[in-house]
């Protein structure tokens, strides 16, 4: 048998490719899951307080739970309605690390503003690992401490005028026993860790490369004819072939 010409390779490389991502490539993974909780907060939080959920004597977590989860996509908060009002406040993750009074500052959300009250949702995109925790950062109260709350609720925090670097490596000062941080987050799979939950952000959530529509073995073939050949006979005859593939 004779060796196979450019426009043969082309073709067989595409729907080799194409073959390999349908068998190799990761399937979407089970249902997003909640995170934290919300309600009426009772205790100030303290401006330029970074305040972290190291710790719950209970249900609900507060950290993204084993599996394929990797993508909080929103997060929710009952603003205060006594005082100064709801004012506004950001959800940061962290991660723990060895010593239980250090965390790796992972990524935070825009400020929101909340209102008095009532529980607002927003939409955010922060990439997670399993092990990651809750905090935030707001001026108005956001936490729940009353009596009979669980001891084993622990919020460590330190203070800072200035926002840490993401990556960096911090050490909290302060330990608030029997307290809980009142903000809830909805953290979704991420089969393919392209960065997009599989549920509300990624159309392909087995494809790394789009969070657009899945293409079929086809588009993907015809596309490379074009990128790879210039207009003429052997790209009409490449598309010709690659319309065959299946759809």
């Amino acid at each position: 048998m004779g060796r196979a010409g450019p426009l043969t390779r082309l073709l067989l490389a595409v729907t080799a490719g194409a073959v390999l991502a349908t068998l190799a490539g990761p399937t979407a993974a089970g249902a997003a899951v909640s995170l934290g909780q919300t309600g009426a907060p009772t205790r100030g939080c303290g401006s330029g307080a970074y305040l972290i959920q190291s710790a719950t004597d209970g249900p609900p977590s507060y950290a993204v739970p084993s599996g394929a989860y990797g993508v909080i996509t929103s997060w929710s908060f009952q603003g205060y309605s006594a005082g100064a009002g709801p004012g506004t406040g950001r959800l940061f993750v962290w991660r723990p690390t060895a010593a239980p009074n250090q965390f790796i500052y992972v990524d935070s959300t825009r400020p929101e503003i909340f209102t008095g009250g009532a529980v607002r949702t927003f939409a955010t995109r922060l990439s997670v690992q399993v092990g990651d925790v809750l905090g935030m950062v707001a001026p108005e109260p956001c936490l729940l401490g009353l009596p009979g709350q669980p001891a084993g609720d622990q919020v460590r925090y330190f203070l800072s005028p200035t926002e840490p670097a993401t990556g960096s490596q911090q050490t909290t000062t302060g330990l608030l026993s029997a307290e809980r941080i009142l903000v809830a987050a909805k953290v979704e799979p991420d089969s393919d860790r392209d960065g997009f939950g599989d549920e509300t952000q990624d159309l392909c959530p087995t494809r790394a490369s789009t969070a657009g529509p899945c293409h079929s073995q086809r588009t993907a073939a015809i596309k490379k004819c074009k990128k790879k050949l210039p207009k003429g006979p052997k790209r009409r005859k490449c598309i010709k072939r690659a319309r065959k593939l299946p759809g």
